[in-house]
């Protein structure tokens, strides 16, 4: 006689809670991301970004619960692909274990304006304004560029084309950028007409949805202007991203040491749909003495502090990696393998013997 139905069942989740957990030891020994090795995936489904755990098949919101917490929406699987529970708004279930870390602490809020009107076309899912953190992050490297061109910070012009609330100037302002150019016009209509403002530096975090950064980044490209800009990690796979910056040699990447995270006023929850970090090129003219400089500022910051700086995509950290790229599936592979194997090391090993050696997971490093 077989085992009975509840027997099956209770093994079957035993053996769930299993899966779950490895995937939680394998998250604790890669370097104690704000979320694992096993990342997020954001996915469109309709017109609404979710965010997919493909390991277990839990699909989040975009958008956290007003505790910074993950809301689970629905399930995927690869047959039925994405199905939407009726609890959509639910937050995340308590009793179930699920693979990630969320961290509560340094998340960047920002409030965004629902009532403002805009002279163009807007996708209300671009609209978070950026935090001030972000910008102080990159602050030391445009003191640089302000000396590297013979000017004081003060005098230094920015120029962020796309109009959100707002907040920029004032985030600026306050890290002592008073020259900043920032007004409710559509960039693409500037840009035919001619009237790109003198600026020496271009920096923004644009709209994310369709061709924006693409029509962004060709304009930056052929400007020959320095210029910052903060985007999902995914972009630097993109085949345009490699074309437009195959020529430069000067392309780099600063990575923060904590995740960004937004907020939507109309929405009061907050969001982080994607890891994000400045791309930014300021040319050769000026990219040596500015990025020694940025580098001599984040010396003298703790650790837990400090941004991390890539000359190249390949040398991103870990967690800044975008899930489809190769090096990060095969560090990904290597440090599972790596904990499988201290595991077995480890596990019924009593007294003497050679045993396994130490160390955790390490690498990986900066932002995310």
């Amino acid at each position: 006689m077989g085992p009975s139905w509840w027997k099956i069942k209770k093994d079957k989740r035993k053996q769930k809670k299993g899966k779950a957990s490895e995937y939680l030891e394998l998250a604790a020994a890669s370097d104690n991301d704000d979320e694992p090795s096993t990342d997020l995936e954001g996915v469109l489904h309709g017109p609404s970004l979710l965010l997919l755990h493909r390991p277990s098949g839990a699909v989040f919101s975009s958008e956290r619960d007003g505790g910074g917490r993950l809301v689970r929406v629905g399930d995927w699987s690869v047959t039925g692909g994405i199905q939407l529970t009726e609890r959509a708004h639910a937050a995340v279930d308590p009793d179930v274990d699920y693979p990630f870390d969320v961290d509560q602490d340094n998340h960047c809020e920002t409030s965004v304006d629902a009532e403002v009107d805009y002279p163009f076309e807007v996708d209300q899912d671009d609209h978070c304004e950026t935090c001030a953190e972000a910008y102080a992050h990159i602050a030391p490297l445009l003191e640089a560029l302000a000396a590297a061109k013979g000017k004081p910070k003060a005098k230094l012009r920015i120029y962020d084309p796309y109009y959100c609330q707002g907040s920029v100037v004032a985030n600026f302002v306050a890290l002592g950028f008073p020259r900043v150019h920032n007004v409710k016009e559509d960039f693409y209509r500037v840009i035919e007409e001619g009237r790109v403002p003198k600026h020496d530096a271009l920096v923004t975090n644009p709209p994310y949805s369709g061709d924006h950064v693409e029509r962004l980044l060709r304009h930056c490209v052929s400007s020959k202007r320095p210029w910052l800009l903060l985007l999902p990690n995914y972009v630097y796979t993109k085949e345009f991203y490699r074309q437009l910056t195959a020529a430069s040699k000067t392309a780099v990447f600063i990575t923060p040491p904590k995740r960004y995270h937004y907020y939507r006023q109309s929405s009061e929850r907050k969001t982080s749909p994607f890891i994000t970090f400045w791309y930014i090129d300021l040319g050769p003219k000026h990219t040596q003495a500015a990025l020694a400089a940025w580098q001599a500022a984040q010396a003298r910051l703790p650790e837990s502090e400090r941004c991390c700086l890539a000359r190249a995509a390949s040398a991103l950290p870990y967690r800044c990696m975008d899930s489809s790229d190769p090096l990060r599936k095969r560090e990904r592979d290597r440090r599972r393998s790596k904990q499988r194997l201290q595991k077995l090391r480890g596990g019924g090993v009593s007294g003497g013997g050679s045993g396994g050696g130490g160390g955790g997971g390490g690498g990986g490093g900066g932002g995310g």
